[in-house]
């Protein structure tokens, strides 16, 4: 995604904040590139986020889960 794009999807979630408070962190690990759109929106759906989330503790929880998801949506892969 673009940053733009993810910028108005925390938006459209109501995490601006949350996205002000990890944006930087997002650029500094290459992570902005790296999320689609259909698996933060399920991270949306399945976690609720606090304002005061470190940009580190997000990229964790989000690897994490990205791996899980992608496991369930193609188990013969994995």
């Amino acid at each position: 995604m673009q940053k733009k794009q993810l910028k108005e999807l925390f938006n459209d979630y109501g995490y601006d904040r949350v996205f002000n408070n990890i944006e930087e962190c997002l650029i500094q690990f290459g992570m902005i590139e790296k999320i689609d759109q259909e698996s933060m929106e399920a991270f949306f759906y399945f976690f609720e986020m606090d304002e005061v989330m470190s940009g580190e503790q997000f990229v964790t929880l989000y690897c994490m889960f990205k791996t899980f998801y992608e496991k369930e949506k193609f188990p013969i892969i994995f």
